[in-house]
């Protein structure tokens, strides 16, 4: 078994917080509203979305065994400092663990599903 980390990004920005699951639409809104995304005007934002990308990634030695997992913290201090899309080769140099991407997809967010009722 493999340390399974999902990473959001809203408008590239990445979210300082690791997931343990793809969030579904709401899970996104919520995600969005709790990090200061909110309702803009369409015509002064030109979009009428936010998006929101995912990547799910699995670090481990192979893939049925798993040692030591990297906390989340660090996990994300490494994604920070290293280029964030590409910081496999950092965490094998540093941990001797594996990075494999599983999936990555996105979801576009509503600005009109980010109004405060």
């Amino acid at each position: 078994m493999s340390q399974k980390s999902i990473l959001i990004r809203i408008e590239g920005n990445l979210i300082p917080e690791v997931f343990s699951h793809i969030p579904d639409y709401d899970e996104a809104v919520q995600i969005c509203k709790d990090n200061g995304y909110e309702y803009k005007d369409f015509y002064l934002n030109y979009s009428d979305y936010y998006t929101l990308e995912y990547e799910w990634i699995d670090i481990g030695k192979c893939e049925f065994e798993v040692d030591e997992f990297i906390d989340d913290e660090t996990l994300l201090y490494l994604l920070y400092l290293y280029d964030s899309y590409d910081c496999e080769e950092e965490i094998y140099k540093q941990f001797g663990l594996n990075v494999k991407t599983v999936e990555t997809g996105t979801i576009e967010i509503m600005l009109e599903d980010l109004k405060e009722e």
